[in-house]
């Protein structure tokens, strides 16, 4: 019988039961396995890496500020057939005007409108992106995916 098959048994009452048969991994397997497990123990620790950074870095942040949109662009992304938009941020921190341009995402920005921003009180230019956060996570979601295709 084909390795990882299903046989139907009858139990003593006529209802059928599926018996699952124990996969045998040839050596091929194994070492694929060995690497992918390899692999996404340095992933994860590289992610959790950068996540702690995340928290480090977001104590140079210590300052919020309000920020106003004053411009919007605009652009159509044919492979997810829909418009992407980046804001334009104004804010003010001791006389001292700064801007600061987002990311492109599918939030519909309005000129006007307001978000809170975390900027280091040194340098009020420097906003905190949460870039450090972004990479770790990323980062583990690609060792979740390697150890998936480790065992399929």
């Amino acid at each position: 019988m084909p390795e990882n098959d299903t046989a139907n048994t009858k139990k003593r009452h006529g209802k059928g039961k599926k018996k699952k048969y124990r996969h045998v991994y040839t050596e091929s397997e194994k070492v694929k396995i060995f690497f992918g497990v390899i692999v996404a123990i340095a992933l994860i620790a590289a992610g959790i890496h950068y996540i702690a950074r995340q928290f480090t870095v977001n104590n140079e942040y210590d300052m919020e500020v309000t920020a106003v949109v004053t411009s919007v662009s605009r652009k159509y992304d044919k492979d997810e057939d829909q418009y992407r938009y980046r804001a334009t941020y104004e804010y003010e921190v001791k006389g001292q005007k700064y801007e600061y341009v987002s990311s492109w995402s599918s939030t519909h920005y309005e000129k006007g409108d307001q978000m809170l921003l975390n900027v280091n009180s040194d340098n009020p230019g420097d906003v905190n992106n949460y870039k450090y956060l972004t990479i770790g996570a990323f980062i583990i979601i690609a060792a979740v995916f390697v150890l998936y295709f480790s065992f399929h």
